[in-house]
């Protein structure tokens, strides 16, 4: 699939482009408009683009972490960058987590199909180098934020990557992790919610689940194994003839 920040005209002149991508797709705009003036810009802009365009193609906002009601029925897709505020030498927080689980659901509910959930997670930077993208507390995170889009999006990405302002000559630098490859086919069933915060989804040779709460906690799959998962942690495991096989949590 093909995205590109271009015009509705381009995408519409047979040139091969999948959609178009709205960034900062925010009330909020450093252009001197008041917020209602953008809002209403915004909306204008969205119906248009959708009626030129039709269903088929995708339109995609980056809408950061906000829950954008006024706009969601004309987009086909979410890119989530979860920027921490200016501070990216730190992890996310228990509350910061559970903003992300919300708008998570709240856009695989409301998007229009495909329903194409990008979530962009920024890591914690201590410097610019792959030791430090590597990390344990890096990996940590990063697996957890992978296990979120798995298993709450229907079709869900995963980026964590450095923060928008670590590097001033790029934003989103970041590592393809070896867990990226894990392999245990398709879902094959819906997402299950075991209490708040601890979700699972199986698939064809495993499941994978995430635990965003401050303990560990148990769970019982349906498929009558019982499991753990750590704290604030993703768990990606196959099954196997001798039991769980299962990742590292970092």
């Amino acid at each position: 699939t093909r995205l590109y920040r271009t015009s509705a005209v381009e995408v519409d002149s047979g040139l091969g482009f999948d959609g178009v991508a709205f960034d900062w797709w925010r009330d909020e705009q450093p252009n001197g408009f008041s917020r209602q003036q953008v809002r209403n810009a915004r909306i204008s802009i969205a119906k248009a683009v959708r009626e030129a365009l039709g269903d088929e193609k995708i339109i995609l906002a980056n809408v950061m972490w906000h829950h954008d009601r006024d706009t969601v029925r004309y987009l086909s897709g979410a890119f989530l960058e979860f920027w921490k505020d200016g501070n990216e030498s730190r992890v996310y927080n228990s509350s910061e987590l559970k903003k992300i689980e919300k708008s998570l659901d709240f856009y695989n509910s409301n998007l229009a199909s495909p329903k194409i959930i990008a979530l962009n997670g920024h890591r914690k930077t201590k410097d610019l180098s792959d030791q430090d993208r590597n990390s344990s507390e890096n990996r940590k995170m990063a697996k957890l934020l992978t296990a979120m889009s798995v298993v709450v999006p229907d079709n869900g990405y995963i980026l964590y990557s450095d923060g928008s302002r670590d590097d001033p000559n790029s934003d989103l630098f970041h590592l393809n992790y070896d867990f990226y490859s894990f392999d245990i086919g398709q879902p094959v069933g819906p997402m299950i919610q075991v209490s708040p915060g601890v979700r699972y989804k199986e698939h064809e040779g495993g499941f994978i689940a995430y635990n965003i709460t401050s303990s560990n906690k148990m769970f019982l799959r349906s498929n009558g194994i019982e499991v753990e998962i750590s704290k604030q942690a993703g768990l990606f495991c196959r099954d196997t003839a001798y039991g769980l096989d299962c990742l590292s949590y970092d």
